[in-house]
């Protein structure tokens, strides 16, 4: 088998054929705009003037130690390119488009960050080539880091995986950051529709049985505890009124709070935004319940 002509580095850099970043094959199709970005940031291996700051990144760090130093301004070597193009490619595939984070989304709605040695992997480069290409690409202002760590029992601290975030600038420098703004609004507006909708159905069914069991009260049955105010949705008028406590409702309220029980528990229960007013539960929110206030005073 025939070996890759060695450059001195042995990483077994070819200056004509560089080894670009390429998704794995199990991995879903990614939106248009990253497939884009992944391929425009290739143009920096043949014109590194595509990203100065990445280009001048090395130069810039040796200035900023010594600044009394004698330190030629020198073009970025093909290797080093060909390693944060790859780097850079993995950073692309993996941003979550809707939060920018190197992240994969989850079903319960998290994102489960990337690790660094994940990152090479997927680049094609061994740790230590990686990290130097990250440090390269960080202080080009492409990627902004926020290390994590984890305090045990004992008193000393786990890392986690870092938080990556990606700029904006950076699908901005191929002029892709008009469809940038356009691609995460659809996208964080089909997760939201998407992790709605169990509990939606969750939150109604149960301010179904909280006007139920409110629905006893008023009419003489359940326990002696009455809550102070309650919100509850008038379908019939579509607009929320107020049972305080001491008045007894109008019959039409009741009528409209036996409809509701008779509605199917899957209908979107309204917002309000009035402040003086029990707001209606989150639906978007599995943890809510029905919104009952005691009166304590």
């Amino acid at each position: 088998m025939a070996q890759a002509q060695s450059t001195g580095n042995r990483c077994g850099h070819d200056p004509t054929t560089p080894r670009w970043f390429a998704a794995p094959p199990d991995h879903k199709s990614r939106p248009p705009i990253i497939r884009k970005l992944v391929e425009r940031i290739r143009d920096f291996y043949d014109d590194p003037q595509k990203i100065p700051s990445l280009a001048n990144a090395l130069f810039g760090r040796k200035q900023s130690a010594d600044p009394d130093g004698d330190h030629k301004p020198r073009q970025m070597r093909s290797e080093r390119r060909e390693a944060c193009c790859a780097l850079l490619g993995a950073i692309a595939h993996y941003c979550d488009l809707p939060s920018l984070c190197l992240s994969v989304p989850q079903q319960d709605g998290t994102l489960l960050p990337i690790r660094m040695d994940t990152l090479a992997e997927r680049a094609g480069l061994n740790l230590r080539r990686a990290e130097r290409a990250m440090r390269d690409i960080v202080c080009g202002g492409l990627l902004t880091i926020h290390p994590r760590c984890e305090l045990q029992e004992d008193g000393s601290y786990i890392g986690r995986a870092a938080i990556r975030v990606v700029p904006n600038a950076l699908f901005g420098l191929f002029g892709l950051e008009a469809r940038l703004e356009h691609d995460r609004r659809r996208i964080s507006q089909k997760r939201g529709q998407n992790r709605g909708e169990a509990p939606n159905r969750t939150a109604a069914a149960r301010l179904k049985i909280g006007a139920r069991a409110l629905l006893d009260r008023v009419v003489g049955r359940g326990p002696a505890c009455e809550p102070a105010a309650a919100q509850i949705p008038d379908f019939s008028s579509e607009s929320p009124f107020i049972i305080s406590s001491g008045t007894f409702p109008h019959s039409k309220h009741i009528d409209a709070m036996r409809a509701m029980l008779d509605t199917d528990s899957s209908r979107p229960v309204e917002r309000t935004d009035t402040s003086n007013r029990l707001s209606q539960p989150d639906i978007e929110d599995d943890s809510v319940s029905f919104p009952i206030r005691c009166d304590t005073s």
